[in-house]
């Protein structure tokens, strides 16, 4: 697993829409498609889980993230402004391709964001090893999680989406995305999800949130809807099962949640009360 994040500097003045996450996730994409069509493909077609996720732009100066419309939420950019966002890998394969491409081929490349234009000033490449999310085991029995930008869960059968964070919704989320990519990084240590989402629905519970409801526009696509602020849980009663909650929420600081996460939606912070 790899975070890539990318330190970029404003060419010229422009504007950006309140969230930017879509438009770092096709700047990204068609970077490396520049450099590598198949990699790019791989990246974005299909209907597989796929295998990294963004974040949206932020501001590097002190103070407010960006100057915005108090209104309407519109980032004003000025020449010279200094932003970062981060891609975060989730296999080993896709790693070892974008290492290369990344830090060989990127470095001062230049792309736009909304037609304002943007240069990649710097980029520095974190490596996390899944493994370390095993060891030592922590049993973590009380935690708080940050959705810092807008999350939201389809609902499996139906055209209706779940608002708020229901544990059985995030860690079946978290489940699938364990099977489907971490596993494999670990000799194949799979969760039998089913159980495990079973025991999500009767054990775990919120117990105290603090959240908003906002709304992103992803291009022209149907604006996105769904929380962000702060929720804490507990675990009500001891299962083996529990060993499973701190591996799946360091995977969800990496991978987002919900629906969108490759375009910035879900990023997740996670803070756990370790049970002596």
């Amino acid at each position: 697993m790899h975070r890539f994040l990318f330190e970029v500097v404003a060419s010229a003045r422009g504007t950006l829409p309140p969230f930017t996450g879509h438009l770092v996730r096709a700047a990204f994409l068609t970077m490396v498609k520049n450099h590598s069509p198949s990699i790019a493909h791989r990246l974005h077609e299909g209907a597989q889980i796929r295998p990294y996720a963004t974040t949206p732009l932020r501001s590097r100066r002190e103070g407010p993230p960006f100057d915005r419309d108090r209104r309407t939420g519109v980032i004003f950019i000025r020449e010279g402004d200094l932003a970062k966002f981060s891609i975060n890998n989730l296999t080993s394969e896709l790693g070892r391709d974008l290492i290369d491409i990344v830090l060989k081929d990127l470095a001062e490349t230049t792309f736009e964001l909304s037609q304002t234009p943007f240069r990649v000033a710097r980029v520095s490449v974190e490596h996390l090893d899944p493994s370390t999310f095993l060891k030592p085991p922590k049993l973590v029995k009380r935690f708080r999680l940050d959705f810092r930008t807008i999350t939201f869960f389809s609902v499996a059968g139906t055209e209706t989406f779940c608002r708020f964070p229901d544990p059985v919704r995030i860690f079946g989320n978290l489940a699938s995305l364990w099977n489907e990519l971490i596993a494999a990084e670990l000799g194949d240590l799979k969760l039998d999800d089913s159980a495990f989402v079973d025991w999500v629905y009767h054990t775990l519970a919120v117990t105290r949130y603090r959240l908003q409801t906002h709304t992103a526009k992803l291009g022209q696509t149907i604006p996105a809807i769904g929380f962000e602020g702060a929720a804490n849980f507990t675990v009500l009663k001891d299962d083996p099962f529990v060993s499973w909650i701190h591996p799946l929420l360091m995977l969800a600081t990496f991978s987002n949640i919900g629906q969108s996460r490759t375009a910035g939606l879900g990023v997740t912070y996670y803070t756990p009360q370790l049970n002596q």
